[in-house]
């Protein structure tokens, strides 16, 4: 028996996991793209509100009294943060498999009956798909297409080169998040810290190149927040706390690990390390005294190359022999200047 059911009850194929905090002005359509989409009892929809105080939790008390549309809601009292909110979904989610959807975006017409055909043929531990953003198609990974490939090294490579860790991008095997894996208490890049694990784990993959789902600019988002190009120590700091276990794991998941995805997975957290170094700079721009900048980079630096798989200062020259020549002077650059102990 699977955790999270009952001796007798039903197992759904798909748990549609949504965690809701003050959308109320997208919160209807996303839920309408997806309940119109339901096919029967082999998918069910769980929400947990992150109280909210915008009239969303008002709009899901009246939805959760409806029992025709397999929707359970679920009410917290205080606001942890949507790490939280997804670590509650977990537990109630009864499925095979789970699929997190944001509130703010839109299940596309046919996805959730593309998807369901995949999960019941071919039965993946993680199934990647596209998205849509502003009209325009963005893949969802980088690699085989449809067909069961049960290559762990491919699987890693593609989402690192992607850049497309995000939750919702893909429906995972509930097996994958068995033996305590959970989302971690930070506000931003909660699914850069769970994604890579669930793909370390997976035995086998598979990548339909469908948008199935609608992103939807949202001001104050936080995946809009955190692309900004100011420097947020605060937002920095929760992406070395999501990558503070990749190097283990992907030791203990994939010691054999080849150079192309030892180099993807290193140039996915090199770029991040360039991206902040230049936005220290920028917000430090007049400040005569450099100190400080120094400082904050030399940080930066030393943390991420205790996660990374290749150090900063071999990296250059992997960037020539692979044509990132930009990248190869820009790293360079970075890796020079932030040589030393780091101290004020």
């Amino acid at each position: 028996m699977l955790p999270g059911t009952t001796a007798g009850s039903p197992v759904p194929l798909l748990s549609i996991l949504i965690p809701v905090y003050n959308v109320s002005e997208f919160l209807e359509p996303c839920l309408d793209s997806i309940l119109a989409q339901i096919p029967d009892d082999r998918v069910e929809v769980r929400i947990v509100d992150d109280a909210s105080n915008d009239g969303s939790r008002e709009l899901l008390a009246k939805i959760a009294q409806n029992p025709g549309n397999r929707v359970s809601v679920h009410f917290r009292d205080t606001n942890g943060g949507i790490g939280v909110a997804r670590n509650d979904l977990l537990t109630h989610a009864k499925g095979k498999y789970f699929w997190f959807i944001d509130p703010d975006d839109i299940l596309l017409p046919d996805g959730l009956n593309s998807m369901i055909e995949v999960l019941e043929t071919h039965s993946p531990d993680m199934l990647i798909f596209d998205y849509q953003k502003k009209g325009r198609l963005v893949p969802g990974f980088l690699g085989s297409e449809e067909r069961l490939i049960d290559d762990r090294d491919a699987l890693v490579r593609g989402i690192f080169a992607s850049r497309m860790l995000h939750a919702w991008l893909r429906i995972t095997h509930r097996r994958l998040w068995e033996q305590g894996l959970s989302f971690p208490a930070i506000r931003t890049f909660e699914d850069v810290a769970t994604t890579p694990i669930l793909a370390l784990r997976a035995n086998n993959f598979y990548y339909r190149p469908l948008p199935v789902i609608e992103y939807r600019f949202r001001r104050g988002s936080l995946l809009e927040s955190v692309r900004g190009g100011r420097f947020d120590k605060k937002k920095h700091d929760d992406f070395l706390v999501a990558l503070s276990s990749l190097k283990s794991e992907i030791e203990n998941h994939l010691p054999d690990i080849g150079n192309k995805t030892r180099f993807v997975v290193a140039h996915f957290i090199t770029r991040e390390f360039t991206k902040i170094c230049h936005r220290v700079m920028r917000s430090s721009f007049k400040r005569p005294d450099l100190r400080p900048i120094r400082f904050h980079m030399r940080h930066y630096r030393t943390e991420l190359e205790r996660l990374t798989l290749v150090p900063f200062r071999v990296m250059p020259g992997l960037y020539w022999k692979h044509g990132m020549l930009v990248q190869s002077f820009l790293v360079r650059y970075y890796e020079i200047w932030t040589r030393g102990a780091g101290k004020l």
